[in-house]
């Protein structure tokens, strides 16, 4: 008997240091990708580089005002994916105040980049 699905709706959740939640949705990345041309676009850690740029670009102390971030998906993401997000909070002192949270799947994107094929 296989596992029950379990509906994740995949977002990010910032926690300030002023006690506010900062819900961000992100777009469902698919478990395997055919063949990804522009790499991991479409999972979720590019999508959080993404959104943290923007807020750094309109606020330079953005960064000093996070208290944690929760990264929720339905798969776990492929190394590279979960190594650029590191690489790009710890710019920002922010890398150890990551978490996750999956529901299920392996830890792979599929794309021709990664080279993590089913």
């Amino acid at each position: 008997m296989s596992a029950p699905f379990l509906p994740v709706t995949p977002q990010a959740n910032v926690y300030t240091t002023s006690g506010r939640l900062l819900r961000v949705p992100l777009r469902p990345a698919p478990q395997l990708a055919p063949d990804c041309g522009a790499g991991c676009g479409h999972q979720l850690e590019p999508q959080v580089i993404r959104w943290f740029s923007r807020q750094v670009a309109a606020n330079p102390a953005f960064t000093s005002q996070v208290r944690s971030v929760l990264l929720i998906g339905r798969h776990r993401p492929c190394p590279q994916c979960q190594q650029a997000l590191l690489r790009f909070l710890r710019r920002f002192r922010l890398a150890g105040k990551l978490r996750r949270v999956t529901a299920v799947g392996p830890g792979r994107c599929g794309c021709a980049r990664c080279r993590h094929q089913g």
